[in-house]
Order: C-alpha cells, then structure tokens, then sequence
C-alpha cells in the first residue's frame, strides 16, 4: 500500500460517497476476523459510538441529483477534489471493500428485474380501470427504459399505471412459483348466465320483410337505370336453392318432381321443405357446419393427424346446433365461452372449445382477430402492430379486446387438450389486475386492460374468482348491434356472392355499404326473430332478386361487380361452386350419397382428403389460406381423371349411371335423365342432335356412348357454375 494520491481511485470514492470520509469499522472488522480465527476477543480497538449514515442520506446531502430517461446522474462537490489524500492503509482498504461490496450489491439487483417475462417489465404499482373512449388515456408522464436481457434497455413503458414508492430493501421481484391449475382450481367468480335481448322492432312476417327487400332494389334499380335480369326458370332456380341450401346439386327425381308442380307457392314449399323436412333436416345441418367451420377455424385446421384441433368434434357440435335451429346468439355466447376437453371420448368433451383453441396461439391474437373479424365484421389484425390504415381502430383497442382472452390456459390430458379458465398470470406469477403489454411502432411499450369496442370496461382484474373475462366479451358482443349486421352480411354474401360491404368482414365506419337500409331493416327484423338463422334464409331466397335470371341484359354495365362496381343484385352473379359443393354434388348426381352404409367412416375421410389437397395454409400469424379450386390445372386434372370422377362417371356396380345403363327406358329418356341429374335441365334440341351423332358412331356400344355422355356433363362449366 502506498501513501500516495491515487486521483482514479479519489475520483471514484468522490462519485459514490459525495466527498465524506467513510465510516471507521476496523474494531468490527477485527473482532470478526478474532472470532472467525478461534482467538481470544481482541481488546484496544474502540467500535465508533455513532452509526454509519445510510449511502441514501450521504447521497442526498453531498450530491445533488438530475434524471436522464429516469437514471438518477450524481453531481461531484467540486470543493471536494482540493481535499488531499492522508488516510492511513486500512482506511484505504476498507473504502475499496466498500465499494465493490456496493457494485456487488446494485448489479444483483439488476440481474434480478431484468428477468421477467419479454415485454413486460418490472411495475410496482397497481392499474386503475382503463376508461375512455378509446383506453389509450394514460397517466405515467415519464417513460423509463427498462432492464432486459443481456443487459439492454428494454423499449420505454408508458402505463395507465401510478407509480408506488418502495424501500431499496424491497426492489427485488422475488422468485414465484406458478401453481398448476389442476393443482390449484380456482372458484370462478359466479355467472350471471345468458343475457337477455334488446328488441328493436317487432318481428315482421317472412312474405313482409321478403317484399321490403324486392322493393329496395327495384327502387335502387331505377335510380341507377338498370334493366333487371328477367326470372329465372324453375330448373335453374331449383339448382339454384339447393346448392346455397344444401350444398349440392338436386338429383334428377328432385328436379323432375319440382318442374312437375303446378302450384303457385311451389318456391316457398321447396323452401320450407328443406329446412323443416327431416329427410333435409341432416343435409342442411351438415353443409352449414362445414361452411361455419371453414368461417371459423379455416379449411385447413384441424386436417391433420397431429393438430390439437379435433375438426369432426367441432363440425359435430356444429351440425347439433343447427340441426335443432339453436339462436345465432346463443351459439356465438358458447363458442366465446366453452370450456372443455376438444376431442370426444372424454366426461367433459365439448366441441365448441375448438374455436378457441383453434386460435388460442401465444398472446392469443389468432382467436382475437378471428373474433373480431365473423362476429363482428371487422377487421382489427391490422391494428395489432400499428393503427388501422383505412378504419378508425387504434392498437390499444386491439389489444384491450385480447386482454379478454387471457384467462383461457390449455390443459394437457390423456383425452387431449382441454380448454379451462383460469387466473392471469405472467413469469412473476398471477397478476391481480392482468395488465396486457403491447409494443407500438416507435417502440415505446404500453398497457391494457379489457376494454369492449364501444368503450365498455369490466373490472380489471386477473383473477377468475372476481371476474370470468371470457364471459363478459361473450356478453358485450351478442348484444353488440354489429352482431346482426356482421351475420346479415355475410348471409347475403353466401347466396348472392357479394355482401353489402366489400370485403364483408371489415365493415367499418368508413366503408358504405351499398343498400344501408337494407341491411338495417334485415338486422332489427334478425333480432325480433330471436337470431333465427332459417328465418333470414327463408327472406333472401324468396326475395325477387334470388329469384332472377343469370342472364345479363342489356343496359346493366352499372351493375357489374366484377369489373368494380358496386354490386345492385339486379341479376344472379354467376360463380364457381365451392369444392365442398363440387364433392357433394358429384355425389348427388351419381346417387353415392346413401350407398356408405358401414363405411360411413371410410367415406368421410375420403372427403376430407379431396378437399385438402386445394386448400393450403400459408403459415402467417392470421392463418391466411390458399385455394386451388378455382380453375387450377390441379383442379382440372382432377375433375377429368382422378378417383372421385372415375367413381361418379363410370359404369360400375352401384350409383346413378349404371342402373341408367339397365334399365328398360327408351334411350332418349335416358339422355333426358342424364341432363336432368347433370344440369337440372332438359337437353335443347341442338344438344339432342349432336348426342344423335354421337349414339350413331357407337353402335353395338350405347352403354359406353352414354358414359362418355355422362363425363362430358360433370366437366362442363354448367354443371361446376351455380348460375
């Protein structure tokens, strides 16, 4: 040691200790190295009557402080750096000791708030509920980068939380242990059940509320001068209500026997007849739970063997539901809700819960943005990482409406994933408030609390004892007016091909839509019918406009939305028919639907296999998916040659074709049949004269004329077109 100034080692002593000359603890020191060594107490050092200063107050009277970005910056006493260095070698000695125990000291410290969960810092302090309307009020003015991992700052924080002072003591998170929820089940708070209905107006009759809509659009047809398409016949409206009904094509019986009814109200009988009959009752539920499935979790989830998704229990509970004609409302309220084991086998199975695991991804974004986008027709995927481009929808909206999804937790069992609730909880372990944090795009980070669309807050708390957060969202959203209006829409968009807004789940405040009254009447009549499905089926499909032609006439170029305009349903738009709708109609006209008998099991997965190799998922974080039904050459080599063609077109054992082929009918009504099973049409008299031609050149061989006949209807436009 050395007696010496030593200025590095003056400067750092300055800088901590503000210039005061460290307290004498040599007789502690002494006696603790006497005790520790076995030797006698050691007599002749005196232990200072005055106890050392806290570093705080030493700091707060020799320093004075300024704060960068919330780091608290020492200010040295410049008549500090005259005072000359004439302390003994223990001094010395016992300042280094303090100094390094003090580094020691504030880096575990350090080490300590840096490990928390990504994104979500360190806050001692407790969240106010979140009002406004938009909950982007906070009340912190200071932002204050934070800790994070190797030693980084953390993007600034700006919380609706109020800051508590704490003791230095105190500062530390100590380690949690997050119990198991099976281990630990929490009491849910109590439910207050299913809410009640708000009616607008009183429920109109089916024929009244099928007239305002023909009279809206003739009224828009005449403003826009358009000449409307005439009627459609009876066959290419048959065709026409069973594939947007049932998914499929009538077969020739079906069609011979509507064409053979003379009555005035044969549309509305057919109508009633296949929602209501019970020969219909099973293909109805069946097709509208494929085509909510695909709404709801996508074409793909749930395909494969190894996904956690059950897809047959999720369409199962579906076709139940619509089976039994459940209220919209009450199956939207049970799919936010469900609680449950996904797959069936289990006490507690529920195929409803496949909604939300199907989405359940990590933050629960997935089942957030799907949420938002069919029960309430917008689109908000957008405003998770910055503000909505076209809408008026900010990311603490988003992210306010996905703090109501925090409670739900995946449960790992023998039967499969079971979906529970749960109490919120992050690495530090249950927060009582359930605080969700969000980076926005300058990288500043911030809170949210739930916090419904409309401005509406439940309590902010985490814990499912107080609040079960699922249930309040199921509550705001089927008593939300966008309910009816998304449902509406997207009814309209399936039998017309186009919905009132475009696209017809971003229905926001500055996207028109084309026939506003319109959508609100069939809305307001949609929540007096207590959210019957078939009831705003029966007032679009008896409506004059699903009743036109496919027939463009002339002077209706204003009513053309494939080339952009807005669409005026003066005529029916012609489409491609779904591949869902392609495979049950090949069935129907080959009369296979009925022949499963015990491979029931066999034929669905063969279904399931067709339809996936269209359909791909594209791996982004909204589950965007890709089709190749859509005039693909996929598409078209399968249709001319592949397994389910050679099935339905060939003269086999069973199905529609070669009972034709052997039965006694003369050959023109055979012809006539195939037409009528094919196209839901009789053959023209230029179609008769070429299939003559064609009979002539095979000769000896009528069975393999007629199949060839046969192939060409099923790959025809006509037959994959609805018209």
């Amino acid at each position: 040691m050395s007696d010496r100034d030593d200025p590095i080692l003056d400067a750092m002593l300055e800088e901590v200790l503000g210039g005061r000359t460290p307290p004498d603890l040599s007789a502690r020191i002494m006696q603790s190295l006497a005790i520790r060594g076995g030797r006698p107490e050691v007599k002749g050092f005196v232990e200072p009557a005055a106890p050392p200063l806290p570093l705080q107050a030493v700091v707060s009277k020799t320093a004075s402080a300024s704060s960068s970005n919330g780091h608290i910056q020492l200010a040295v006493n410049p008549a500090s750096h005259a005072r000359k260095s004439s302390k003994t070698a223990w001094q010395t000695l016992v300042a280094i000791s303090l100094v390094v125990v003090l580094g020691v000291g504030l880096g575990a410290v350090g080490i300590v708030a840096s490990r928390n969960k990504a994104g979500q810092p360190n806050l001692v302090n407790n969240p106010p509920k979140l009002n406004g309307d938009k909950g982007d009020k906070t009340i912190a003015k200071k932002t204050t980068p934070v800790p994070g991992k190797n030693g980084k700052a953390n993007p600034p924080v700006e919380s609706p939380l109020i800051a508590k002072a704490t003791s230095p003591e105190k500062s530390s998170t100590p380690a949690v242990t997050v119990p198991s929820p099976a281990e630990n089940p929490v009491k849910p708070a109590p439910s207050s059940g299913f809410p009640e209905r708000n009616y607008a107006v009183k429920a109109s009759p089916d024929s009244e509320v099928a007239s305002f809509v023909s009279a809206e659009l003739h009224r828009s047809w005449t403003e826009n001068s358009v000449n409307p398409a005439p009627l459609a016949a009876d066959g290419e409206w048959c065709r026409r209500v069973f594939v947007r009904l049932l998914g499929r094509i009538p077969s020739g019986e079906e069609t011979l026997a509507f064409l053979n009814d003379n009555a005035k109200d044969k549309r509305q009988k057919l109508v009633d007849k296949l929602l209501s009959d019970d020969k219909y009752i099973e293909q109805y539920a069946q097709y509208w739970a494929g085509v909510w499935a695909n709404v709801l979790i996508g074409r793909t989830t749930g395909t494969q063997e190894d996904s956690p998704v059950d897809r047959g229990a999720f369409e199962q509970y579906l076709r139940h539901s619509l089976a039994e004609n459940k209220p919209y409302d009450k199956l939207v309220y049970e799919l936010l809700t469900a609680t449950g084991t996904a797959k069936p086998g289990a006490e507690d199975s529920n195929g409803a819960v496949n909604f939300v695991l199907a989405g359940l991804n990590e933050n629960a974004t997935l089942v957030t943005a799907r949420t938002c986008r069919v029960f309430l027709g917008q689109s908000l995927q957008c405003a998770q990482c910055h503000q909505h481009p076209s809408q008026d929808w900010s990311q603490q909206q988003y992210w306010s409406l996905n703090a109501f999804f925090r409670q739900a937790q995946v449960e790992k069992t023998a039967s499969g994933p079971r979906i529970i609730n749960g109490d919120f909880f992050d690495l530090k372990g249950v927060t009582k408030e359930g605080e969700v944090y969000y980076q926005q795009p300058s990288g500043q980070m911030k809170v949210a609390l739930p916090q419904f669309v409309n401005g509406k807050t439940i309590e902010s708390s985490g814990l499912l004892s107080e609040v079960n957060r699922r249930e309040e969202l199921a509550k705001f959203i089927v008593r939300s007016d966008n309910l009816p209006r998304a449902l509406v829409n997207r009814m309209w968009s399936h039998f017309f091909g186009y919905g009132f807004t475009k696209p017809i789940d971003d229905m926001g405040k500055t996207e028109a839509a084309t026939h506003p009254e319109l959508l609100d009447r069939l809305s307001k009549e949609f929540v007096a019918r207590n959210y019957d499905l078939k009831a705003a089926i029966r007032w679009i499909v008896l409506s004059d406009p699903f009743g036109r032609s496919s027939v463009v006439p002339v002077g209706s170029l204003a009513d053309s939305p494939q080339a952009g305009t807005s669409p005026l349903f003066s005529h029916y738009y012609t489409r491609q028919m779904q591949a869902e709708e392609v495979y049950n109609s090949l069935l129907a006209a080959a009369s296979l639907r009925n022949k499963s008998g015990d491979n029931a099991d066999v034929l669905a997965q063969a279904r399931v296999d067709w339809l996936s190799q269209f359909n791909r998922n594209m791996g982004t974080d909204d589950a965007m998916e890709e089709s190749h039904f859509n005039g693909s050459v996929r598409q078209t080599l399968e249709m001319m040659n592949g397994d389910l063609i050679r099935q339905t077109a060939g003269s086999g054992k069973e199905g529609f074709l070669p009972g034709l082929i052997h039965s006694e009918m003369p050959m023109n009504e055979k012809v006539e049949h195939l037409f009528l099973a094919s196209l839901s049409r009789k053959p023209t008299g230029r179609e008769l004269s070429a299939i003559s031609k064609i009979l002539a050149n095979a000769k000896d061989k009528p069975a393999a004329a007629l199949e060839d006949i046969w192939w060409a209807l099923l790959n025809s436009n006509e037959f994959i077109l609805d018209h």
